[in-house]
């Protein structure tokens, strides 16, 4: 296993972010505004996926990271809400 840091550049809004592997999920959120950063283990063998949603002003930017690779980044859009995905 490998610790690695999931963290959020945000200047404002509320997120949820979750890691989860093929074969388990736990439920659990990783990351809970207003926390912008925790630790994560991660198995080397197995492939991991990630959910994120964001609520923020119009025109509010993010980046998402794991270690120092950007795994997402954009902007809220005029709803004022912001979700996705992606594999790690």
């Amino acid at each position: 296993m490998k610790d690695s840091i999931l963290k959020i550049e945000i200047a404002q809004g509320n997120w949820l972010v979750d890691v989860f592997s093929q074969t388990a999920d736990t439920g659990v959120y990783d990351l809970i505004s207003p926390s912008k950063e925790t630790t994560v283990r991660l198995r080397e063998e197995e492939i991991y996926g990630f959910k994120y949603n964001i609520t923020a002003p119009n025109k509010t930017a993010f980046k998402l990271y794991l270690d120092d690779t950007v795994i997402a980044e954009g902007q809220v859009g005029s709803e004022g809400a912001v979700s996705g995905r992606g594999v790690i």
